[in-house]
Protein backbone atom coordinates (compact mmCIF):
# COMPACT_ATOMS: atom_id res chain seq x y z
CA UNK A 1 0.00 0.00 0.00
CA UNK A 2 1.15 3.46 -1.19
CA UNK A 3 1.47 5.98 1.52
CA UNK A 4 -0.79 9.04 0.86
CA UNK A 5 1.90 11.75 -0.36
CA UNK A 6 1.18 14.65 1.06
CA UNK A 7 2.52 18.17 0.88
CA UNK A 8 4.75 17.49 3.76
CA UNK A 9 6.14 14.06 2.78
CA UNK A 10 7.21 15.32 -0.40
CA UNK A 11 9.06 18.01 1.10
CA UNK A 12 10.68 15.40 3.31
CA UNK A 13 11.25 13.42 0.15
CA UNK A 14 12.99 16.34 -1.46
CA UNK A 15 15.29 16.93 1.90
CA UNK A 16 16.50 13.49 2.09
CA UNK A 17 17.27 13.47 -1.97
CA UNK A 18 19.22 16.27 -1.38
CA UNK A 19 20.93 14.75 1.55
CA UNK A 20 21.38 11.56 -0.64
CA UNK A 21 23.32 13.71 -3.33
CA UNK A 22 25.24 15.75 -0.50
CA UNK A 23 26.66 12.35 0.14
CA UNK A 24 27.53 11.03 -3.49
CA UNK A 25 29.35 14.38 -3.85
CA UNK A 26 31.01 14.36 -1.01
CA UNK A 27 34.93 13.26 -1.57
CA UNK A 28 35.35 12.55 2.14
CA UNK A 29 31.99 9.80 1.81
CA UNK A 30 33.14 6.24 1.58
CA UNK A 31 32.33 4.07 -0.69
CA UNK A 32 29.61 2.00 0.70
CA UNK A 33 28.23 5.34 1.46
CA UNK A 34 28.38 6.09 -1.83
CA UNK A 35 26.42 3.08 -2.66
CA UNK A 36 24.21 3.26 -0.03
CA UNK A 37 22.86 6.88 -1.07
CA UNK A 38 22.65 5.74 -4.66
CA UNK A 39 20.47 2.88 -4.02
CA UNK A 40 18.10 5.23 -1.86
CA UNK A 41 18.24 7.18 -5.10
CA UNK A 42 17.57 4.90 -7.65
CA UNK A 43 14.58 3.65 -5.65
CA UNK A 44 13.13 7.29 -7.01
CA UNK A 45 10.40 9.40 -5.10
CA UNK A 46 7.84 6.70 -4.53
CA UNK A 47 10.45 4.40 -3.15
CA UNK A 48 11.74 7.34 -0.91
CA UNK A 49 8.44 8.15 0.28
CA UNK A 50 7.71 4.30 1.15
CA UNK A 51 10.92 4.20 3.43
CA UNK A 52 9.95 7.77 5.14
CA UNK A 53 6.82 6.98 6.08
CA UNK A 54 7.33 3.63 7.15
CA UNK A 55 10.72 4.24 9.38
CA UNK A 56 7.91 7.20 11.11
CA UNK A 57 5.41 4.01 11.69
CA UNK A 58 8.23 2.00 13.23
CA UNK A 59 9.66 4.61 15.28
CA UNK A 60 5.96 5.15 16.44
CA UNK A 61 4.99 1.67 17.23
CA UNK A 62 8.60 0.59 18.59
CA UNK A 63 10.21 3.55 19.91
CA UNK A 64 13.05 5.96 18.61
CA UNK A 65 16.38 4.77 19.82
Amino acid sequence: MRPTYTRELAGDVRAVQTMLRDVVDDPKSSRDEVNWAEEMLNLGSAGLAERIVSTQRDRQHFGDD
